[in-house]
């Protein structure tokens, strides 16, 4: 209802010394406006006035996997404070091998690359247009000449590879840059977006454990009853907590290492400084404890044998 304020976090921006940044792909097909808003000293998200102007915020994430930052809660459920989506970087195109975290080196045969690479080129060059024309040139194209003709002919990329398309694997190395820029602005950004040393607003969360998510999510994950909800007022301490019990360590997903490490203040800079209330003695000890998998939650394909303990 208050409309949007565009958030400039510059130098404090974890997409600050990020390389290849003409490769960044954002939500939707015209790069151009992404590229545009994280170029040098310009690291920019449009944001809710709404959110931004609240003495509290509360959130409410679920319980589930992620496959670009291996687990959604608090951190990734940032992304709906958002009002231009693609302002936010998922993914960089491109193998490591070639600057980007889209997939993993070695994953794809030449002819499998040949074909990533041309669909990528055909969003740029028709749908980035958005124009009824292009997009229906981009239609024949994909929709005749590929679907009808080439991949009955054994030209197309295996189901189990398109998985890890678009940064859904563990190496991604963009996607948890943005869960630390969206943290840094809930904690420190006023209601005109501006951005402050010391914390805008309290905070309050609850993770939604009752069903969780587990393997392909956070779009279609299989359910994971778990009967849980974790509650607290920092969302990193709750995040951290959160992702102890769904058998993971978080110290191996880049957002909440990047964070603790921050010079900013979120409330606690080590696990030691979380206090963890519960009927359950083991869950009391969980980031602490060095082998229990708690709810031994899946992760996404892209993410197995890298983030569990």
């Amino acid at each position: 209802p208050l409309g949007s304020a565009m958030v400039n976090l510059g130098q404090e921006s974890a997409f600050y010394d990020k390389q290849n940044k003409e490769k960044i792909y954002g939500a939707v097909y015209h790069r151009w406006e992404t590229i545009q808003h994280h170029s040098g000293e310009i690291q920019e998200y449009e944001i809710s006035k709404t959110i931004l102007s609240a003495d509290v915020f509360i959130s409410v994430p679920k319980m589930k996997i992620h496959k670009k930052v291996g687990v959604t809660l608090n951190a990734k459920g940032l992304v709906g404070i958002a009002t231009n989506k693609n302002l936010i970087v998922h993914y960089t195109l491109g193998t490591p091998e070639e600057g980007g975290d889209q997939f993993p080196d070695g994953l794809l045969t030449s002819t499998e690359k040949k074909i990533i690479k041309f669909e990528r080129w055909c969003y740029d060059t028709f749908l980035a247009k958005r124009s009824v024309w292009f997009e229906l040139i981009h239609r024949f194209i994909y929709g005749f000449l590929y679907l009808k003709i080439a991949k009955p002919l054994g030209l197309n990329v295996p189901e189990e590879k398109r998985l890890l398309d678009a940064g859904n694997w563990h190496g991604n190395d963009s996607a948890w840059r943005m869960c630390v820029d969206l943290m840094k602005i809930i904690h420190f950004a006023d209601a005109n977006g501006k951005l402050h040393d010391t914390l805008q607003r309290r905070m309050f969360s609850v993770v939604d454990g009752i069903i969780g998510g587990e393997n392909v999510g956070p779009l279609v994950p299989d359910p994971k009853p778990v009967g849980i909800l974790i509650g607290g007022e920092n969302l990193l301490a709750v995040d951290l907590v959160a992702t102890r019990l769904m058998g993971f360590d978080p110290m191996k997903i880049k957002q909440f290492s990047y964070i603790l490490s921050d010079v900013n203040s979120y409330g606690i800079k080590s696990i030691d400084d979380i206090e963890i209330l519960s009927y359950f003695e083991d869950f009391k000890g969980c980031l602490k404890d060095k082998t229990n998998r708690f709810f031994d939650f899946r992760p996404h394909p892209g993410w197995i044998g890298h983030i569990e303990i």
